[in-house]
């Protein structure tokens, strides 16, 4: 006696049919917590506008208050301040793109982007742009120097507030390139 099996090509269809969902949901479900992920690192390194801080680089109260397009408008009783402010305001907005430009300028570009910036380095470098600007500083008033010093402070602030709060990385642009 013989036995022969066979099934129907509706059973074959259906066994693929559960593979091939099987699979989509679980490569749907990666997507979807890949996302999140992103989305979850992105939204933290996005500034917090409202808050109060407090440093003692400030003399005296300072507000930045930011319009419906994000424009900030600073409030200060004197120059210092103001310029501390304003590089806090910066360094909120342009994080990224002050440390691409103080990269470039100091011929350091590939320790980010990696070998597409090295014959920009040797330019750089070769210029000496950085140490011009260094040596300019010498050549400044005192005042200019006091609010340039202001300004770094407040660039300073933030890029500390990044470090001590775990705030990311302080620009959404660094999960991408960093």
């Amino acid at each position: 006696m013989d036995l022969s099996l066979t099934s129907s090509p509706g059973l074959k269809i259906m066994k693929l049919l559960k593979i091939i969902f099987l699979f989509s949901g679980i490569l749907g479900l990666l997507i979807t917590m890949s996302f999140c992920v992103i989305l979850y690192l992105i939204s933290n390194s996005i500034p917090k506008y409202e808050q109060a801080l407090n440093s003692s680089d400030l003399t005296q109260n300072v507000t930045i208050f930011r319009d419906n397009f994000g424009i900030p408008y600073i409030e200060a009783s004197n120059d210092a301040d103001s310029f501390f402010a304003l590089g806090y305001a910066h360094a909120q907005d342009r994080l990224w793109q002050m440390t691409l430009l103080r990269r470039l300028a100091q011929g350091r570009l590939s320790e980010i982007i990696g070998s597409k910036g090295l014959k920009s380095d040797k330019l750089m470098r070769t210029l000496g742009i950085c140490s011009l600007a260094q040596n300019s500083a010498t050549h400044q008033s005192k005042e200019i120097v006091s609010l340039l010093n202001a300004y770094s402070n407040g660039i300073n602030f933030y890029i500390n507030q990044i470090s001590q709060n775990s705030l990311g990385r302080g620009s959404p642009e660094f999960f991408l390139f960093t």
